[in-house]
């Protein structure tokens, strides 16, 4: 507050009191900034400026209540099927939805759905560009200010919406809130005091220790320094009793697995008397739920995050390799292969922006497997060297790719993805003058470590996605991803009040009407005796023995049965609690905030299926109500829906188990799941007559790839789809035996419930036929999804 009375001060020359206020509160608001963006990593930085925005902003009624609740919640509430029907498939069901909440929502859209449907080509032609935000927005040029662009770009184009967010920052705060200084560690100390800590933030790559021995030696101050850890503890009290006497440092690393010490660590400060005043107290850890609160509150917190990119891991690479590295082996392959697996350590690095799409699980790869890497290729290299020998490609490639990198993998399909770096990579051809690992990115082959270390800085700035074997679509699937985040983080932090805003409706009062909407949308429950008659009549008799599938059908009833009671009664009870005629439950506070944040309730999503929005949710629990209901009142279907099923793996399990009892001879553990993707969509299959063996399953989405109809065969997604729905396949079971004679040279497809790609969320892997080879769509990250959300 004092600096921001001496800043203002010094920044005028008229001393009139509206003036020197705004003076007062525009250094008040930048010294707090450049606090709070030190503070935070470089992810959170433009959530916390983007924030500060829009509060401003909410404070002055520049913007209302419903204004930014829409911004984060769009149409997530809202029912596809209710709405009106979109103009086409290149805008996203999403980005409807989130259209049609914006006409019901805010003023100047209220025409926004009728205008994109009369004037479709030219928002289509807006919703194509590469940056949409710069372009001339249809009907609406001129019409709208920063912040009601921004919303209708994050309703459009959510990979957009960070990029906007920076235009309307840079029009309502300034572009000086978009520019975040570079940690200056003696300019921090400079501020610091004796019995206030200065705390670094750690994250992966990043090691402040050298930074803080350095400026150590430029002052001539000694600096203790101990890692913390079980029995550390003593250790550290006796290096501070000393410190605060002879003025020296202490630097407390990794703090985070020694919380026992840092919980006492505030109140042996405060009990401090004599203390020098060149004493500082470092410390560095990782964040951690459990870190004192108080003692975080009276520091001084940085974050330092290393570069990102392929430059900078590989510059980070080679500053760590020297001279005696790259002559290590006196072999001229040897610095092609040293080169080649500082490139694939980088690339696996950094491939995990792309969240699962880039690997199912963020391993955490770091410097030690590289180095172990280059050490077993230094001594392979040798061992070739002395007996005059080859290099044993298999070898190399297993010890790298399974022994080194793979002790980490525990995802099978992430392992079959390294192994194909591993392949591509770790191979002859690397020594082809032609060879590129991808576009402008070749072989580095030098004698001179400087050369290496100037080639690297000679590289591009941005990566493209095919520098990792990807579609330029990732790229896009990653910005949505960001924004998706952004979001999040902005609506978990809103205070749960109760207040309406001015004239507006209150909390509960959204939460009532939705509540009623849904309670008249509520499918019936299931009559269960009703339920035993129709499964008896599917299976021919009361005395007939089940069929597989008529199992799974009772198991997905029973658990739908579940879901709607549970549903039923929460609306219902919440519609009492806010009343004031039972009480309000955490349970029930639970689904009063997750409704009003248009989220679905906790205890939903324990009995349920997986879905970020609550209207897509309750959607689904309608959707998935109707086809169970058919499949019991008119008999099989001729085609299913797999997305509908709570548990798809046994839906596929039973459908092994009919097709396996109609051939002599077969055993269920000697065969496996076969697929094809058919030229059928749902419509023309319900027209053919049922299958008598396999069946037909529909509402499947290629992720990172499209089908071709025509060819039958894998191709390239178009620009900016990132989920390509293909037309029905038919699943049935085969011989292991035989599937291996026609399975060979086919895409083994992973596919999942959502783009969540975990064991928990893997259905099966699917057959597909691909031209290409198949180690193009591992790269890529192609999979089949139920969802795409």
């Amino acid at each position: 507050m004092l600096r921001s009375l001496v800043g203002s001060e010094m920044c005028i020359r008229d001393r009139s009191t509206t003036l020197r206020i705004k003076n007062i509160i525009e250094e008040s608001s930048y010294l707090t900034f450049s606090y709070m963006t030190r503070a935070v990593f470089e992810r959170h930085k433009l959530i916390y400026v983007l924030i500060l925005a829009l509060k401003i902003q909410l404070k002055s009624e520049e913007i209302s209540s419903t204004d930014f609740g829409t911004l984060l919640k769009g149409g997530a509430a809202l029912d596809i099927k209710t709405e009106k029907r979109k103009p086409g498939e290149w805008i996203t069901d999403t980005a409807w939805l989130n259209l049609c909440q914006l006409s019901k929502d805010i003023p100047v859209f209220k025409d926004v759905v009728e205008s994109v449907l009369r004037l479709t080509d030219q928002w289509k032609a807006w919703y194509d560009f590469e940056n949409p935000e710069a372009q001339p927005i249809p009907d609406y040029e001129g019409r709208l200010n920063a912040f009601q662009k921004m919303l209708l770009v994050r309703s459009f184009r959510e990979d957009r919406f960070l990029v906007s967010a920076k235009d309307y920052i840079m029009e309502t705060m300034g572009k000086k809130y978009l520019v975040f200084k570079p940690l200056d560690i003696e300019a921090t100390w400079a501020e610091s005091e004796p019995l206030i800590p200065l705390i670094f933030l750690l994250s992966p790559g990043s090691n402040p220790n050298a930074a803080i021995e350095a400026m150590a030696k430029r002052k001539k101050i000694r600096v203790d320094a101990i890692s913390m850890g079980q029995g550390q503890e003593e250790k550290a009290t006796k290096l501070l009793t000393g410190a605060v006497m002879t003025g020296s440092w202490v630097l407390l690393q990794n703090t985070h697995l020694g919380l026992g010490f840092m919980n006492t660590l505030e109140g042996t400060l405060t009990k401090m008397d004599e203390i020098d005043h060149k004493f500082r107290l470092w410390i560095t850890c990782e964040p951690h739920p459990k870190f004192p609160i108080g003692l975080l509150q009276i520091s001084i917190k940085m974050t330092d995050e290393p570069p990102q990119g392929v430059k900078a891991g590989l510059r980070k690479s080679f500053n760590w390799l020297n001279q005696d590295w790259i002559e290590a082996v006196n072999r001229e392959e040897w610095k092609s292969m040293l080169y080649t697996v500082c490139f694939l350590h980088t690339v696996v690095q950094e491939r995990r922006k792309f969240g699962p799409l880039g690997f199912n699980i963020p391993y955490e790869f770091n410097h030690c497997d590289l180095e172990a890497s280059v050490m077993y290729m230094r001594g392979h290299m040798t061992e070739v060297e002395l007996k005059k020998g080859q290099i044993s490609w298999n070898a190399v490639s297993y010890m790298v790719c399974e022994a080194q990198y793979g002790g980490r993998i525990t995802d099978d399909f992430d392992r079959v993805l390294f192994n194909t770096y591993g392949e591509s990579w770790l191979s002859p051809k690397i020594f082809d003058p032609a060879f590129e690992f991808a576009p402008g990115y070749k072989v580095l082959k030098f004698g001179d470590i400087t050369k290496y270390r100037q080639g690297i800085e000679d590289l591009k700035d941005d990566d493209h996605p095919s520098v990792f074997g990807m579609h330029a679509n990732a790229d896009l699937s990653f910005r949505a991803r960001q924004s998706k985040e952004v979001i999040g983080v902005i609506m978990d932090i809103q205070p749960k009040d109760s207040g309406g805003g001015g004239s507006g409706p209150t909390r509960e009062e959204l939460v009532l009407a939705q509540a009623d909407q849904f309670l008249q949308k509520m499918p019936e429950k299931f009559n269960m005796i009703d339920v035993k008659k129709q499964l008896e009549k599917l299976n021919g008799s009361a005395s007939a023995g089940p069929k597989p599938l008529n199992i799974h059908l009772k198991q997905e009833v029973d658990r739908m049965q579940t879901i709607i009671k549970l549903t039923k009664t929460t609306l219902e009870d919440l519609q009492l609690a806010i009343a004031g005629t039972i009480i309000m439950t955490a349970d029930l506070q639970d689904a009063l905030n997750c409704i009003f944040d248009a989220r679905v309730p906790p205890r939903w999503l324990a009995k349920s299926w997986k879905s970020p929005t609550l209207g897509l949710w309750f959607g689904n629990l309608v959707n998935r109500t109707a086809e169970l209901q058919n499949w019991l009142t008119l008999g099989r279907p001729k085609s299913y829906w797999l997305t509908g099923f709570f548990n798809p793996q046994g839906f596929l399990t039973a459908v092994q188990q009919e097709v396996t009892r109609r051939h002599q001879g077969w055993a269920l553990d000697q065969v496996q799941v076969s697929t094809e993707i058919m030229s059928k969509e749902k419509e023309d299959v319900e027209k053919d007559a049922r299958l008598e063996e396999g069946v037909y399953v529909w509402g499947l989405f290629l992720e990172a790839a499209a089908w071709d109809k025509k060819g039958s065969k894998l191709c390239d997604a178009p620009p900016k789809k990132l989920y390509s729905p293909i037309p029905c396949m038919f699943v049935t079971a085969v011989d292991k035996k035989e599937a291996a004679k026609f399975m060979h040279n086919q895409y083994m497809c992973p596919s999942y419930t959502v783009p969540s790609k975990t064991g928990l969320n893997f259905i099966f892997t699917a057959n597909i036929k691909t031209e290409d080879p198949p180690q193009k769509w591992i790269l890529r990250g192609t999979a089949l999804m139920c969802s795409k959300d």
